[in-house]
């Protein structure tokens, strides 16, 4: 559970002695059904370079056999020059890993790196691979994880990195070539690119583009979705959730709960109810303890926009029950 989810408590004892608390919570992540899954390989198979660009003077990218191929012409003095071969990337995109496979002509370059880049912070991530050597080919996978590798330089952080990855712009492949003086020739093929997209959250901070421009905030800086303007004890991307107002202290996520009993022999009946918004889910859990681990007893329960009631049957004559709604991410 994120720290900054709100935690809303009341206790109830009825006349028979039992005693019930709820609890309400934001689970952590985003909403699983405005991802759409993303899996795309570029194989150079059509004409062209397929949006992939270079600015380095006296490098040129070309595709004439099926691939895309870094060229750099003969030098008279030996010079270590390189390449960044670069396409775009959608806001709303999340990559989670990245293969291809690249070849080497004639000569292994002296360097080989995968690229990143944040539109919000300018920062461009690195993560340095093996280089094939001279007249052999490699498969190259990475996965867009901080643990494994990637640096923008003394001030990687992985808290950084996770802001960064949310808003790239672009992402690229530079190759340096050797040092020695003859032309050199480098293949890339078979590019994939996996992850996941969601272009109504351009950030991927878990609040949609139009409930923050609503409310002021920013569609593409993450950051923001850990405040709290209004100071309820519910940061910005709680209060998307669970469909409260962010701007007003007074708007909070809120559960109650009331125990009746049909008649003086009768099990307890619990009703539950708690404010709710379309397009959400939710789960109700109970355990019989303070402190003990709480078990569901409804999951994934549809929202009726308003109120939704949840009547527990299963309560029992146990001394206390205590009950936690989660939103669903």
């Amino acid at each position: 559970m994120n720290k900054s989810d709100p935690r809303r408590q009341g206790l109830r004892k009825t006349s028979a002695g039992l005693v019930c608390a709820v609890l309400a919570s934001i689970l952590a992540g985003m909403n699983a059904q405005a991802w759409t899954p993303l899996d795309q390989t570029e194989t150079w198979t059509a004409p062209g370079t397929a949006g992939w660009s270079n600015t380095v003077a006296g490098v040129t990218l070309t595709n004439s056999a099926g691939y895309l191929n870094f060229a750099f012409p003969s030098q008279f003095t030996p010079a270590f020059v390189g390449g960044l071969a670069k396409r775009a990337v959608d806001p709303g995109t999340l990559l989670t890993n990245i293969a291809f496979r690249i070849a080497a002509s004639n000569t292994p370059p002296s360097q080989l790196t995968l690229c990143l880049h944040s539109r919000l912070t300018g920062n461009t991530w690195y993560c340095p691979l093996p280089a094939p050597a001279a007249g052999a080919e490699i498969d190259c996978e990475v996965p867009v994880e901080y643990t494994k590798g990637w640096r923008m330089g003394p001030l990687s952080t992985p808290e950084a990195f996770s802001i960064d990855v949310k808003t790239v712009d672009w992402i690229g492949l530079y190759v340096r070539r050797n040092g020695d003086t003859t032309a050199q020739s480098y293949a890339l093929d078979d590019f994939r690119v996996r992850g996941q997209y969601w272009p109504e959250d351009r950030d991927l901070d878990g609040m949609e583009n139009d409930w923050e421009t609503r409310y002021g905030f920013l569609p593409d800086d993450p950051r923001d979705s850990t405040d709290d303007p209004d100071h309820d004890g519910m940061s910005n991307y709680a209060e998307a959730r669970a469909g409260t107002d962010p701007t007003n202290g007074a708007s909070v996520f809120q559960v109650h709960i009331q125990v009746q009993r049909d008649s003086g022999d009768s099990p307890p009946r619990v009703m539950v109810w708690w404010n709710s918004i379309s397009n959400r889910s939710y789960t109700v859990r109970r355990t019989d303890g303070a402190g003990k681990a709480f078990g569901k007893v409804m999951a994934g329960m549809a929202s009726t926009p308003g109120t939704n009631v949840f009547e527990d049957v299963a309560a029992t004559n146990a001394a206390s029950a205590f009950y936690r709604v989660d939103v669903d991410p």
